[in-house]
């Protein structure tokens, strides 16, 4: 479903990746790890996001991603889950 959107910038899917993936990786099978247990999640996120986008929630977005890359950048590395993370892992996990 994520191929019918064009591409933006960014998604609360990669940002998810981006402040939380390393987090949840396996070291000694990172590969398996990153399709069974974060892309699912990371494209239901984004499903999530996409079912409810506007302009405003794109523009808010945008100003999220900025402020995460000038906190990491900083060296902070803890991050509050996106709002969309929650019901994402409800979905996952009625599907498994």
């Amino acid at each position: 479903k994520t191929l019918k959107y064009l591409p933006g910038l960014v998604s609360p899917g990669s940002l998810f990746n981006y402040t939380h993936g390393e987090l949840l990786i396996d070291i000694n099978n990172p590969e398996k790890n990153y399709i069974e247990k974060i892309l699912p999640l990371k494209l239901s996120i984004d499903l999530l996001y996409m079912s409810k986008a506007n302009i405003y929630s794109d523009i808010a977005l945008i100003f999220k991603t900025i402020y995460i890359t000038i906190m990491k950048v900083s060296g902070k590395n803890n991050f509050e889950y996106p709002k969309e993370y929650y019901e994402a892992i409800k979905r996952w996990y009625l599907h498994h």
